[in-house]
């Protein structure tokens, strides 16, 4: 049995144990925390989650996942260097540690993945990079738990930022522009009540997610429903004359961020 742990339960590790939990119950499945009480909660959500120090971890586990701020994520990787098991991976989930500096410390192979809360409800992209001694097989052993929750993807590193953005950033950009423009809608609502009209807006999402896994390209879909001169039209011209200049300063300021974030971890990733 594979038994992936995860080492740190904030936000992103608490999300890939709930995913596993749900989606890939043959796998086992242990937590390392400094938080005693985050990993007995997630205990009572999921009962054979194993509770583990980040060394007990290391030493029992296949895949090992380091979900630590990345000022935390190298003196981790030390910490857990010489508990490692002979055949364990480490998975790094950090955009600015650089991949090299995490191998050089564990001396085991290290993939990268970028995965997102969607994995949850068992969609998304999950993004894998190999990293120093990440042989085909490697990769393949990551990719085989993911898939059991999301769609891994493997990129090439140089364009890890991009992959990032559609694959993971899009997530929240995208229900930040829901939820304005349902906002701006229940301002003019009468009778509909603010739930009515975010259910009505994730149901749109999925068809729109749906219709483009089948092959309707988003143009099709947007020429299928807006009819010239009329309302939808009028509303995307409203789009069109702003956003594509505010997407593109959105590309750059994530560039930007995440290599001051490299540089603050000691190099570029």
């Amino acid at each position: 049995m594979t038994r992936l742990g995860i080492i740190g339960t904030g936000r992103l590790g608490a999300t890939l144990l709930r995913a596993a939990a749900i989606h890939a119950p043959a796998i086992g499945l242990a937590a390392a925390s400094r938080d005693p009480a985050r990993v007995a909660a997630l205990q009572r959500e999921i009962p054979r989650l194993a509770a583990a120090s980040p060394e007990d971890l290391a030493r029992a586990c296949d895949l090992v996942v380091l979900c630590v701020p990345n000022d935390a994520c190298l003196p981790l990787a030390e910490r857990i260097a010489g508990h490692l098991g002979p055949g364990a991976i480490v998975i790094s989930v950090s955009n600015t540690v650089p991949l090299a500096a995490i191998a050089e410390r564990v001396r085991v192979p290290v993939v990268k993945v970028i995965p997102t809360l969607a994995h949850v409800v068992g969609r998304g992209v999950a993004l894998l990079v190999a990293g120093p001694g990440a042989g085909p097989a490697h990769v393949e052993a990551v990719r085989g738990v993911f898939a059991h929750f999301s769609l891994p993807l493997l990129i090439d590193e140089r364009d890890a930022r991009v992959a990032s953005n559609v694959g993971g950033s899009a997530l929240a950009l995208f229900a930040a522009l829901c939820d304005m423009f349902v906002a701006a809608n229940a301002a003019r609502a009468q009778t509909l009540e603010r739930a009515t009209l975010d259910a009505m807006m994730a149901e749109t999402a999925a068809a729109v997610a749906a219709l483009a896994q089948a092959g309707h390209g988003w143009n099709d879909i947007v020429g299928a429903t807006a009819t010239p001169g009329g309302m939808t039209h009028a509303a995307l011209e409203i789009l069109a004359s702003g956003f594509p200049r505010i997407a593109e300063d959105m590309v750059e300021a994530t560039f930007a961020t995440q290599a001051a974030l490299a540089k603050r971890a000691g190099g570029a990733p």
